[in-house]
């Protein structure tokens, strides 16, 4: 089979001089992540031959290509070395490990899936797809398994988040949480088996090896002991104890912005960005991420568990920045940060600066 060559992104690509002119690109990409993640379902995760033409992706090859087709033993990536050969990689990759049959357990598999296709803004995963588009459009397709393996890690964090042991919340996304619907237990399994599903997918990306290592390595930097995990654990372990500024905004940094960030590098690193670029990238996203925290628990105070399809009014004896700031003071927060990240988009290169505003505009908006 013939494939189509792709430029990663370096200062002599095309696609880093001459980025899509308009959102068309990057609104297709957003469509096609979905209907991806859509196809992983319950209704079909088993049949082998149906989750691989759901999972048929480009070939990453190198600029100037010339070879025909995957098997061809001299194409090599620009940003790796010579083993990081082409002809590894298959244009057809299936994403689906080898589960037990579907009747082997009553529910779990059926629970597994549920969180993860029922509702959510896939906004981390769009953040990855914004800056692989603004970049290097070609790639979009490539960036499909990261960007799932994003949302899956996510994903097991609200749910492991939601227990009893921690925020006990009955609704997320619109739906009751699982360990609601189900069980405990479940829940609690079914967050563990995201959490790896996440580092199975980016071992079955369509990329380079090195570049798949880096993807690894970001990924599990701020999902873990370094980013999510140690910010959930000093949230659980101060909720009682009235912190400062400072103090709470470490916290979130860790909790939430580290992941966000991680979502624009990790595109940056798929498209080949310097490594100045990335740098911006990771700072704004930080930014990025502290702006959704302020903006959360202004949400939490103000709207009700309708609106924001999940548990709300559940912070009032929490650490947040309303009941540090109060309303009027988070509210300021949020526009203080908005108003640097608009500021900060107009330092990206063009098509990134277009796919993100686009991104931003709805969560821009004054809450109410």
């Amino acid at each position: 089979m013939k494939t189509p060559a792709s430029s990663a992104f370096d200062s002599t690509s095309d696609c880093a001089t001459k980025p899509a002119q308009n959102l068309a690109s990057y609104k297709q990409a957003i469509a096609d992540f979905e209907a991806f993640l859509q196809a992983q379902n319950p209704s079909n995760i088993f049949d082998a031959k149906e989750c691989k033409k759901h999972s048929s992706l480009q070939n990453y090859t190198p600029q100037n290509s010339s070879h025909k087709d995957s098997s061809s033993k001299n194409s090599t990536s620009p940003n790796s070395t010579s083993q990081d050969s082409t002809s590894h990689y298959s244009t057809s990759q299936d994403s689906s490990p080898s589960f037990l049959p579907p009747d082997f357990h009553p529910h779990f598999l059926l629970a597994f899936w549920e969180m993860l296709l029922n509702g959510g803004k896939r906004f981390r995963p769009n953040l990855l797809l914004a800056v692989v588009d603004g970049l290097n459009p070609i790639l979009n397709k490539n960036a499909f398994l990261p960007a799932l393996a994003l949302e899956c890690l996510h994903t097991y964090s609200l749910i492991h988040d939601d227990l009893p042991s921690m925020d006990n919340a009955p609704l997320r996304r619109g739906h009751p949480t699982l360990h609601t619907s189900y069980d405990e237990t479940t829940a609690i399994l079914v967050g563990d088996g995201l959490n790896t599903y996440a580092f199975y997918l980016l071992s079955k990306c369509v990329l380079p090896p090195s570049v798949a290592i880096s993807l690894v390595r970001e990924l599990a930097v701020s999902g873990g002991l370094e980013g999510m995990i140690i910010g959930q654990a000093l949230d659980c372990h101060y909720e009682n104890q009235k912190l400062s500024l400072e103090k709470l905004q470490t916290i979130h940094i860790h909790k939430t912005a580290k992941l966000i960030a991680t979502s624009l590098k990790m595109g940056a690193i798929i498209a080949n960005a310097p490594s100045e670029l990335i740098a911006k990238l990771e700072s704004f996203g930080l930014e990025l991420g502290l702006f959704f925290q302020v903006r959360d628990d202004i949400i939490d105070a103000v709207q009700d568990s309708t609106q924001a399809g999940k548990t709300t009014q559940n912070d009032s004896a929490k650490n947040s920045y309303v009941n540090l700031l109060g309303l009027s003071g988070a509210r300021q927060k949020l526009n203080e940060l908005k108003d640097k990240l608009e500021s900060s988009l107009d330092s990206f290169p063009k098509g990134i600066q277009k796919n993100l505003r686009f991104l931003l505009a709805e969560f821009f908006k004054e809450i109410k």
